[in-house]
């Protein structure tokens, strides 16, 4: 009787084993499945915020000398809808410039993620710069805050609207 007492222990013994090695497997893999998900949400908001950090970089940055070149690129950046307004008002834009002869740089000091599903997000940035208008050591410091509206197309984060705030 005592034998058939402890090969059913040691049955049971084996059999608790077995089940605690498979559920730390399990949960082992499941918690390496959610830090993976984890990890490339954040790689996508990170792509969102950084589409949008460059996009105004690139248009606080438009200047007399460059103009065709900085314009081509924020519409390179847009959204088919965002990039029919902007290329609407391209031209009186770029002239402008040119007539004041607006030298302008800039940077985002900040950018943060509001919210973002599938294939839409917003972003704020803030940024700083400088425009100098027509005479050299003239510049003036500049400070924007935007709210950046994103569409996530052909696998790109590009602009669908801006405002400044």
């Amino acid at each position: 009787m005592r034998l058939q007492v402890r090969a059913a222990i040691e049955r049971w013994s084996t059999v608790a084993v077995a089940l605690l090695v498979v559920g730390a497997a399990v949960l082992g893999w499941s918690q390496w499945r959610d830090l993976r998900e984890i990890g490339a949400a954040r790689d996508v908001d990170a792509a969102a915020v950084e589409a949008a950090s460059t996009t105004v970089t690139a248009l606080i940055g438009v200047d007399a000398n460059t103009a065709d070149d900085d314009l081509a690129d924020v519409l390179d950046r847009s959204t088919d809808e965002f990039k029919e307004q902007f290329a609407a008002q391209a031209e009186t834009f770029r002239d402008t410039l040119t007539s004041a002869q607006v030298e302008a740089s800039g940077e985002v000091v900040a950018a943060g993620l509001v919210r973002r599903d599938d294939d839409s997000a917003t972003v704020v940035v803030a940024a700083t710069g400088t425009v100098t208008q027509g005479q050299p050591g003239a510049s003036s410091p500049r400070h924007y805050r935007m709210t950046v509206d994103l569409r996530q197309t052909d696998g790109r984060w590009l602009v669908a609207g801006m405002e400044f705030v």
